[in-house]
């Protein structure tokens, strides 16, 4: 190819370039033209699930368009995930996940999805806690009583968890490890199981998200000794955190959802969801119905949901590794 030919080539391409440039605010302009997707990776009517609608709900009055729902439940999310990963990137199906997404990533080599590789991440939606909830007549009335009983009665008490590599048993695992606990842990078939467990008196103790935990706490059954997240929750505000109450300044072990889309999402698109979500999160209404599901809205920027399931991946890879936990 001659010099003359290839500066004109090269013009040619800037020139081209520089007309995409131009189009593509021109389609978040135009964005959305038809229904968008909200696909989730949890059953219909679950909590998450009614705040996922709602989402989708102000999603599409900010937007002046329509927006659906489709649950994709089952395998703990995978299907769900999968499904977003595999969706066209035009910005017409966007995904919700939660904090198990990254316990997958962390233990399995056998996923339909790469968290770091096949989503853009949009935005953090909220965070919750769970709490450190003992039978109401275990005789510890603090974190470090349990402890303290825990080490006299080596491999006598037990924790339940509603079943392995959850949320629940991964953060007990770590709990264990920073403290040097010797307990058993009773796996259950789901959460309501594992909280009749501890309501019976079958388990010792378990961590239990908050709204599910506070019923039976309000009840007297059963007895709240700290919280997992690196704040006290305003629904519990005199329970300590976990970190507080074992002088661990870095334990932490939240609950949270995000929206994500499918990787090379246009970026004016992304950046146009990301502004209409935290424009979402920031009305009272939103941020009332979170406070009665103990949760918290947590708007981010993407960078920051990056970096929070890159750090959550490889910290309960550890915590599975050094555990011996396998996925299920």
């Amino acid at each position: 190819m001659s010099m003359k030919i290839r500066i004109l080539f090269r013009c040619a391409l800037a020139a081209l370039w520089l007309g995409l440039a131009g189009v593509q605010p021109a389609w978040a302009q135009a964005y959305p033209d038809r229904p968008v997707r909200l696909l989730m990776s949890f059953s219909a009517g679950s909590g998450v699930d009614t705040f996922g609608r709602l989402v989708a709900q102000k999603l599409a009055d900010r937007l002046g368009g329509s927006t659906y729902v489709e649950n994709k439940g089952g395998a703990g999310g995978i299907i769900g995930i999968g499904a977003m990963a595999k969706a066209m990137p035009d910005g017409y199906t966007i995904g919700l996940i939660a904090n198990t997404a990254t316990i997958h990533q962390g233990m399995r080599t056998d996923l339909p999805f790469d968290l770091k590789e096949d989503f853009a991440y949009i935005t953090l939606l909220a965070r919750g806690a769970m709490v450190l909830a003992v039978r109401k007549d275990l005789p510890a009335q603090t974190l470090p009583e349990l402890v303290a009983l825990a080490k006299a009665r080596p491999g006598q008490l037990n924790y339940g968890t509603p079943g392995i590599a959850t949320p629940h048993h991964l953060a007990t695992e770590l709990l264990k490890h920073e403290t040097g606990m010797d307990v058993l842990h009773v796996p259950h078939k789901g959460a309501v199981e594992a909280i009749n467990g501890l309501n019976n008196g079958s388990v010792d103790f378990e961590l239990i998200a908050i709204q599910s935990a506070l019923p039976h706490l309000k009840s007297g059954r059963i007895r709240a000794l700290a919280v997992t997240t690196a704040s006290r929750q305003p629904v519990l505000k005199d329970v300590p955190t976990v970190a507080e109450a074992i002088g661990r300044p870095d334990f932490e072990a939240d609950l949270w959802y995000a929206i994500v889309a499918p990787a090379r999402i246009p970026p004016a698109i992304a950046a146009k969801l990301t502004r209409e979500l935290h424009a979402i999160l920031g009305t009272a209404e939103v941020r009332n119905i979170l406070a009665e599901q103990a949760m918290q809205a947590a708007p981010s920027t993407p960078e920051e949901l990056r970096a929070l399931i890159d750090r959550d991946t490889r910290k309960w890879a550890k915590v599975a590794r050094e555990a011996g936990i396998v996925g299920q």
